[in-house]
């Protein structure tokens, strides 16, 4: 995260993973605080679980579609490449009404095409 210039001050994430001892001992050594959604409480993390919906019905869409022209050669194996493209995608294509994309619109990232 330091390398395109943001910082993290805060976590708020699910029990699981993030609740190992050696994760808190790192949120700790970088000053840094987290906080835990609860159990099945998928509302109190909306924002995520709104992007993860979204990747998961667009990467389908993708794959439905592709598969709909090339029948013989689309596989669920290109289910990863399917939620990377549409996640480029939903980045990079304009969303507001002043055109700009999410990349444009994050105050710390800079968007540079390739």
């Amino acid at each position: 995260m330091k390398r395109h210039g943001v910082s993290i001050f805060h976590y708020h994430a699910d029990n699981g993973r993030f609740a190992d001892d050696l994760f808190m001992k790192q949120v700790k050594e970088s000053k840094q605080t987290i906080t835990f959604c609860g159990v099945n409480a998928h509302f109190q993390n909306g924002i995520a679980e709104r992007r993860i919906r979204d990747l998961q019905e667009g990467g389908r869409k993708l794959l439905l579609h592709a598969k709909s022209r090339w029948r013989e050669a689309i596989t669920e194996h290109l289910w990863p490449y399917a939620l990377k493209t549409y996640n480029d995608q939903a980045n990079q294509l304009p969303d507001s009404l002043d055109g700009s994309s999410k990349l444009e619109q994050s105050p710390k990232l800079k968007f540079h095409p390739t």
